[in-house]
């Protein structure tokens, strides 16, 4: 099941740069497996990031506080390339959909989660998976994959948010299980 946050409607391409920006604003501890990524990424001269690392879930703000943190939040997502996304206290991100909904390009780390609609959608084509046991290639597999996609990164981005709003979204998410039943 895809997980839903509200749509701004704050979709925007971006134009491919030959140093690809990686962004994150979330918790990191104790979430060893976000950590170990982000600290592999902060190392490289190969790529730059920006990283916004919280202690706590929602940044341990007060409810008050919740909007300021919610806002830095998009902005950082949408203010790079790729966005890592690596499962939190669940084997999934949450993190996945909004940076999809975005229209921005996962950097997924994979801890054997399962993706929606894998039968439909090759996931492997729309951004790149870093599989847990290869998570020290992070870096590599980044620039493979950025390398590549410098004709079409646009297309890439569209492609992401139109899965978003015919599969991902709610209303995508119902019609086409509705299908799938139907089909079975």
């Amino acid at each position: 099941l895809p997980a839903w946050s509200f749509d701004g409607g704050q979709f925007f391409n971006r134009a491919w740069s030959e140093i690809p920006i990686i962004n994150f604003c979330g918790q990191i501890y104790p979430l060893d497996v976000r950590n170990l990524g982000l600290t592999i990424l902060e190392k490289s001269l190969l790529i730059r990031t920006n990283f916004i690392k919280r202690q706590q879930f929602w940044g341990g703000t007060s409810p008050t506080d919740r909007h300021k943190i919610r806002k830095e939040f998009v902005e950082n997502m949408n203010n790079g390339d790729y966005v890592l996304c690596a499962r939190g206290g669940g084997n999934f991100s949450y993190r996945l959909y909004e940076t999809i909904m975005s229209g921005r390009i996962p950097l997924f780390i994979d801890t054997d989660c399962v993706l929606p609609f894998d039968n439909y959608i090759n996931w492997n084509k729309l951004f790149p998976i870093v599989k847990i046991n290869e998570i020290n290639n992070i870096v590599d597999i980044l620039l493979e994959f950025h390398n590549k996609s410098q004709g079409n990164f646009i297309e890439i981005q569209n492609n992401l948010r139109r899965i978003w709003e015919g599969w991902l979204s709610p209303y995508g998410f119902f019609k086409n299980i509705n299908r799938i039943i139907k089909e079975s």
